[in-house]
């Protein structure tokens, strides 16, 4: 099941319209110069030979929904087969995108019996179809995506957490500048900066995640999860609510320290290998 949604009739992936309900969308993306390239695929198992035929006789149709909410983009994609490709502008989509497909009516059909629909509810009922009416309904997948900030490669990606010179601190410590931009900025008195980013990439690279990043993502983490703050319109919060549903962390019990070490893939290890290979280096020095 798909959807719970109320037709007048059996629509394939719908509640329990039918014994097999199976209709699903699988997207695949490229990069091509400025646009994204999308290969959509659909999938309605191989119990419906009804559609099969249908399908044929190009009575019916598939169609991709596109919509991407930052970008008020709602765009449909149709295919007389069950693979489809079309491409979008990289500018006109960002943040939450969803794929919905459909099976589509595209000239009218009499008296049609879909098969192994739910007798339960529709009996052994016939229908008159009419051109533009959805027959089928798949899963909805859900995206979430940023594009690359100009001058930047996969590999220099701009961070949701950015360490940064702050001028007005002249205290041995650091602060959170603002929550209310899309980069989550930790100003660092300017007496030290160069010298953390001169050590962040060596050796002591974990030693630069866990006085940091960790603490900082721990704290957004909190904010993420407490209903009582809202920051939904900033690219820092959705990337961390994406990243704790991707992983089925939403609901848990585990603490947002707990939580930040996950969505870190377990930095301890990687800390005590960094203290054991300096302290190696010490010892041969000495």
């Amino acid at each position: 099941m798909n959807k719970d949604l109320s037709f007048p009739y059996p629509v394939l992936g719908n509640s329990t319209d039918f014994s097999f309900n199976e209709f699903n969308l699988n997207i695949r993306e490229r990069m091509i110069a400025d646009h994204h390239e999308f290969k959509g695929t659909f999938d309605f198992g191989r119990m419906h030979d009804d559609f099969e035929k249908l399908l044929l006789d190009n009575s019916i149709s598939f169609t991709v929904l596109v919509e991407c909410s930052s970008t008020l983009i709602r765009q449909y994609f149709t295919s007389s087969e069950k693979s489809i490709l079309f491409s979008i502008p990289v500018g006109l989509l960002k943040g939450d995108i969803k794929f919905t497909g459909y099976i589509v009516v595209d000239k009218n059909i009499k008296n049609f019996t879909p098969d192994h629909q739910n007798e339960e509810f529709f009996f052994e009922s016939s229908y008159d179809l009419h051109a533009g009416e959805i027959i089928g309904l798949s899963n909805t997948l859900k995206w979430l995506y940023y594009p690359d900030f100009k001058g930047r490669t996969k590999s220099n990606k701009k961070n949701i957490i950015s360490v940064v010179p702050d001028d007005s601190s002249k205290k041995d410590r650091y602060r959170i500048l603002s929550w209310g931009e899309n980069q989550i900025g930790v100003g660092v008195p300017r007496k030290w900066f160069k010298k953390i980013e001169s050590l962040k990439k060596s050796e002591f690279e974990f030693f630069h995640k866990s006085m940091f990043y960790l603490p900082v993502l721990t704290e957004a983490i909190s904010k993420v999860l407490d209903e009582t703050e809202s920051f939904e319109s900033l690219q820092w919060y959705e990337i961390i609510k994406h990243e704790l549903e991707k992983r089925d962390l939403m609901d848990i019990d585990n603490d947002s320290a707990e939580l930040a070490q996950i969505i870190f893939n377990n930095p301890l290890k990687g800390f005590m290998n960094s203290l054991i290979y300096i302290d190696e280096e010490r010892q041969l020095e000495d």
